[in-house]
């Protein structure tokens, strides 16, 4: 039992390494910079002191003249590593104009271009907040000199980092597909669904109608690696079960009767996950919700991930993939919960989770798409998280397998679609970040919810900096023109967002995306200052409230 998981425990890298040029990129930066600086104040003296230029309107050509500047040195000197040149087509000897038109085409290539777009969008925020710094350095009455000096401190670094990890950022090495080997026969593979009330109808993109939980089962029962069993978790007078009757009857589903126990505080999914778990007769244990489809490989995949390697496969113990939108899903903010730049679902940037590096990476696994063997459900259960985190439940669980020294597996390439109703839900967020705090007090030493202390300090002090900055500047300057100040500072920095999430999302919809999402983060913010200042404790009224709501259950 213990032998096979040990297996699966792999010294490797898991993180990448840093940027072994990083030194010289920031000394070459730097010189730029500076470069740029002493240019753009002798250039400002010339304006302003001979030609008796505004200083306001010299600076703004000063300042896009540097943007300019900036961009075209940077990318051949300083990122020179991280961009690509294209051989030239003919010889020296051919005649000038062809070579220098062959020399246009390889010098503004497609590459040039993304480049230039990407780069914009940085000045596009820093320009107007570099204005906005400047005119409050002048209002003053300072000297335009130490206006710029400061506004070019501040300016420069975000323009660093932009450009690291935006503009010229260093492309991964194509990896190779996550999910090879063969699905030997004969691998028992049970399904876990935890499920209460589904009686909710979808409508799929051909128009038809059905009810989530067939589409959820039919989809399990036709896979192209039969499912050796489908387990439904659910309350014997739950009206899910009259809804699966002929499926019962079949023998294509099992009902495990599931009874709430009465010293449970909080969501009891994972309770029921658990009786799931004890009950299944399966090699292979997969979670995941009634509000899922699968396609029609997912459970191969499974096999073919955690098959023995002998038998072909590649051996894993425990695996974690990711949930998508259903396929061809345009809608606002089915869109916005795959694509936003801070995306609720997860999408993994290292293969592998271990209790080293959890909550270092960009996700952590769902339940909905979970799996792992028979032994690995051994050796957690007497940890398994049985209490209540609601929205948190899936970190517990995680957690609890990967602190038993288990390797958790994870890839992009084993995924399924939710079927949730689409809504920005609010509600959701304001218990999840009462539940990160209720997780934090549960567990101090978790490094994933440490971190997101950490963030929700970070942001609570950037949200309370931009308020304090507003209430100033409308003091200082008056109602119109202090409203129009933080107005533009806002428009640009949500505005340049929203241009970068419409380029990654493919639609102009997506420019919405960044306004949205503050405001997701505004309550989740909310719901974690509340939960702390109350000790991690739901009062009873707001549990009954968020009760009715289907989000947290008492």
């Amino acid at each position: 039992m213990h032998r096979r998981i040990r297996q699966g425990i792999r010294i490797v890298k898991e993180v990448p390494l840093s940027d072994q040029n990083a030194g010289r990129r920031i000394a070459g930066f730097g010189l730029v910079g500076v470069g740029v600086l002493v240019f753009g104040l002798a250039l400002l003296y010339v304006l302003i002191e001979w030609i008796r230029v505004n200083p306001r309107l010299a600076n703004l050509v000063v300042s896009i003249l540097s943007v300019e500047i900036n961009f075209a040195i940077n990318r051949w000197v300083t990122w020179k590593d991280r961009t690509e040149w294209v051989p030239a087509r003919f010889p020296k000897t051919a005649p000038r104009w062809s070579r220098l038109k062959d020399w246009l085409s390889r010098t503004f290539s497609q590459q040039f271009w993304a480049h230039w777009r990407r780069y914009h969008l940085i000045p596009a925020f820093t320009v107007p907040l570099g204005q906005v710094i400047y005119n409050l350095i002048l209002n003053l009455g300072q000297p335009w000199w130490v206006a710029v000096a400061a506004v070019q401190v501040i300016i420069t670094s975000l323009r660093y980092l932009g450009m690291d990890r935006f503009v010229f950022r260093k492309e991964a090495a194509p990896r190779q597909p996550d999910i090879t080997g063969e699905a030997p026969p004969g691998i028992k593979v049970s399904v876990i669904i935890p499920a209460r009330n589904e009686p909710a109808m979808i409508t799929f993109p051909d128009g038809t109608e059905r009810t989530r939980i067939h589409a959820c089962v039919d989809a399990l029962l036709n896979q192209t690696y039969p499912v050796h069993e489908i387990i439904i978790v659910t309350e014997l007078a739950d009206p899910t079960i009259p809804l699966l009757n002929n499926y019962i009857v079949s023998g294509k589903v099992r009902i495990v009767p599931f009874t709430r126990p009465s010293n449970l505080v909080g969501r009891d999914t994972n309770a029921r996950r658990k009786a799931g778990l004890a009950a299944a007769t399966g090699d292979i244990l997969a979670l995941t919700d009634a509000k899922i489809l699968v396609p029609e490989d997912w459970c191969e995949k499974i096999v073919r991930l955690m098959a023995p390697s002998e038998l072909g496969g590649q051996g894993e113990v425990a695996i974690a993939g990711v949930t998508t939108r259903m396929p061809g899903d345009k809608r606002l903010l089915a869109l916005m919960s795959d694509e936003a730049l801070l995306s609720e679902n997860v999408r993994f940037n290292a293969t592998i989770l271990t209790k080293a590096n959890f909550g270092k990476g960009t996700g952590l696994p769902v339940t909905a798409c979970l799996a792992f063997t028979r032994e690995v459900f051994v050796t957690i259960e007497g940890d398994f998280p049985t209490q209540g985190f609601s929205g948190w439940e899936d970190f517990a669980l995680s957690s609890t397998i990967v602190n038993a020294g288990v390797t958790i597996r994870t890839t992009n390439e084993w995924y399924n679609h939710r079927m949730h109703e689409v809504k920005l839900r609010l509600a959701k967020h304001l218990v999840t970040g009462m539940a990160a705090r209720q997780f934090l007090i549960a567990r101090p030493n978790n490094r994933f919810a440490k971190n997101r202390h950490r963030m929700a300090v970070v942001s609570t002090g950037v949200i309370l900096g931009a308020v304090v900055f507003a209430v100033s500047a409308i003091a200082y300057f008056g109602w119109l023109f202090g409203l129009a100040m933080v107005g533009a500072l806002a428009l640009g920095g949500f505005g340049t967002l929203g241009v970068y999430n419409a380029l990654k999302a493919g639609t102009i919809k997506a420019m919405v995306f960044p306004i949205l999402t503050f405001i997701q983060i505004t309550v989740w913010l909310v719901g974690y200052w509340y939960s702390a200042a109350r000790g991690g404790k739901i009062p009873p009224w707001l549990a009954e409230f968020l009760r009715g709501l289907r989000l947290f259950q008492l």
